[in-house]
């Protein structure tokens, strides 16, 4: 209450901890995420905040964030009932309607990633279908606000890391014969596929930029072993994916 009282917003967002624990309950590696302190309290301010918050993997979260009730109300937005990804479409929603916007650095809540245990290590049909519907979201976002030069390199890094947990789910136990050959073919489809991808070649790192530059390969073989590496480190190298992701 003394922080709303303090910062009033239609939404206040911290930060948060990215904790990694092995299979005896060990924790491996903990990662804050946090921005720092703002207040944006015009319209005009709140687009390229909500970039940093997106760029720092915060904004689609709902477990870091205080929302106004009434604004909530007034706007009559809600949770879809799906099995994926409704907080991401829950927050996409205000993308428009968000007027004022409190960021603060504190780290209260711990996001527990265990082997096997959560969401992230099950296989989910419509993954990829999902996550370009996020991108596609905050690509008219971002360029109605002139703000699609800089936003490209934040999506095209969350498209990179979309694709090979897409690609790497065809090793998991629920999925079907021919679900990275599914998989592929709706990369390959997405009518951003390729933008994307040249954008982390110029813009990210040298790694990042070689796993690109392999799914612009067209070399299914070499694209296949490259996303059977990602599902291995995943899920056995918990350090590694988290400075990998």
């Amino acid at each position: 209450k003394a922080t709303v009282d303090k910062y009033p917003a239609d939404l206040i967002v911290t930060g948060f901890c990215d904790d990694y624990y092995d299979d005896k309950g060990n924790l491996l590696v903990r990662g804050r995420k946090s921005i720092g302190t703002g207040q944006f309290l015009s319209i005009d301010d709140v687009p390229a905040a909500l970039l940093a918050l997106t760029q720092a993997n915060i904004y689609q979260f709902i477990w870091n964030k205080i929302y106004k009730r009434t604004w909530i109300q007034e706007l009559g937005v809600h949770f879809y009932t799906i099995s994926l990804g409704e907080d991401a479409l829950f927050n996409l929603q205000f993308y428009q309607e968000l007027h004022s916007l409190t960021v603060l650095p504190q780290t209260p809540y711990h996001y527990c990633h265990r082997p096997r245990a959560s969401l992230s290590t099950q296989y989910m049909d419509d993954f990829l279908p999902f996550h370009f519907h996020i991108i596609n979201q905050e690509w008219d976002f971002f360029k109605a606000n002139d703000l699609l030069k800089d936003a490209l390199v934040v999506m095209a890094e969350q498209y990179l890391r979309f694709a090979y947990i897409g690609l790497q789910m065809s090793f998991y136990a629920g999925g079907k014969v021919d679900t990275f050959a599914r998989n592929y073919q709706l990369l390959l489809s997405y009518d951003k596929h390729k933008e994307l991808l040249e954008t982390v070649c110029f813009k990210l790192s040298a790694s990042k930029g070689l796993l690109a530059l392999v799914l612009l390969s067209n070399h299914l073989m070499l694209i296949k072993f490259c996303s059977w590496l990602v599902y291995i480190i995943k899920h056995r190298y918990l350090k590694l994916w988290y400075w990998l992701k």
